[in-house]
């Protein structure tokens, strides 16, 4: 019975304990797109703010027949571009997203083939509960990445939608105001 004991006492010879707040770290530093939008616009309000709706376009100047200002012109440019780079910054991060988790499955595989060899071969129940914590904690860890890449790709999603809706509103106020007739009544001419 004391030799059960003392079986059931000792710990696996490895821990083999997934890097969780690294991987964590990493990912996250790749696939966070908010904090670029943060330092390009100074907020996420700020940043939202250059993309408009079809009637802040309607009212434009820009899209009216007198035309408008340089700066109103530029500003209307820089919607244009921030919804460029958005794009551009979310399709890198989920690219980048994917390279990491590329090279992190090879490492996962060869602990998770580690921790099974070592369940097998584990000398009692306290180092099979350490050893069945280990795992757990792996599989943890692949949630979290798992949820990193669905974050980095709807990220992709919602930034294409915001340039889209963004290029749409001011197409159709265009639109509207191409096809939109001033009738001026003439001044009538007797002859």
């Amino acid at each position: 019975q004391y030799e059960d004991q003392i079986r059931n006492t000792l710990a696996p010879t490895a821990y083999l304990w997934d890097q969780v707040n690294q991987v964590t770290a990493e990912v996250l530093s790749t696939i966070d797109t908010l904090e670029k939008y943060k330092q390009q616009a100074g907020s996420i309000d700020a940043y939202l703010a250059k993309f408009q709706d079809v009637n802040y376009y309607r009212s434009s100047p820009c899209f009216g027949p007198n035309g408008c200002t340089e700066e109103q012109m530029q500003a209307l440019r820089q919607s244009q571009t921030a919804g460029s780079q958005a794009q551009k910054w979310a399709n890198d991060a989920a690219i980048k997203g994917i390279e990491l988790q590329q090279k992190q499955l090879k490492q996962d595989a060869d602990n998770l083939v580690k921790l099974q060899g070592s369940v097998e071969s584990a000398d009692g129940r306290m180092q099979a509960i350490q050893l069945a914590n280990q795992l757990a904690s792996e599989q943890a860890a692949q949630l979290m990445q798992i949820r990193s890449l669905l974050l980095a790709q709807q990220a992709a999603e919602v930034d294409r939608l915001q340039a889209d809706a963004n290029k749409d509103a001011m197409a159709k106020a265009a639109h509207e105001q191409a096809i939109r007739g001033q009738f001026e009544k003439s001044d009538r001419i007797v002859w």
